[in-house]
């Protein structure tokens, strides 16, 4: 009997070292676990500070665009209001132009029309040069003759 406890006490006491061997390398397992757990923590904690930063500059850089969108469309409005006032005062001096185009026309059959009288024409001859109301001949005539 004695040689079955032996076999007994020998067997339990490798079934003990066995478990505690067993419970040693569990521990260094749920020791290494704990260590990655802690690391993942930290790079976690790592890229959630990095977010908020980013976060933060996304923010800023939005403020400055919106500052910038606000002022290009007051440039935009500026320049809208000064082409406006720009295509007017074109219109305007384009009917000034044409005006004075229409004038100076006339001026030329005025001035022709006493270019003849001063060389002597008759009525008859200024109106067929210069294409002038006689009425108008005639008063030109007159005028130049006072004047001499």
């Amino acid at each position: 009997m004695l040689s079955i406890n032996v076999i007994l006490i020998i067997t339990v006491c490798v079934l003990a070292i066995i478990f505690f061997a067993f419970i040693a390398k569990q521990k260094s397992m749920m020791a290494n676990l704990a260590e990655k757990l802690k690391l993942q923590e930290s790079l976690l904690n790592e890229q959630s500070q990095t977010l908020s930063y980013i976060e933060q500059q996304l923010s800023s850089l939005s403020e400055v665009e919106r500052a910038h969108f606000d002022e290009t469309n007051e440039v935009t409005k500026q320049l809208e209001h000064r082409i406006s006032t720009l295509k007017q005062h074109i219109a305007s001096m384009d009917e000034q132009l044409l005006s004075i185009q229409q004038q100076s026309s006339e001026d030329k059959f005025y001035s022709r029309a006493l270019k003849l009288a001063k060389k002597g024409a008759d009525v008859d001859e200024i109106v067929q040069e210069c294409e002038i109301p006689r009425a108008e001949a005639e008063m030109l005539l007159s005028v130049h003759q006072q004047k001499k």
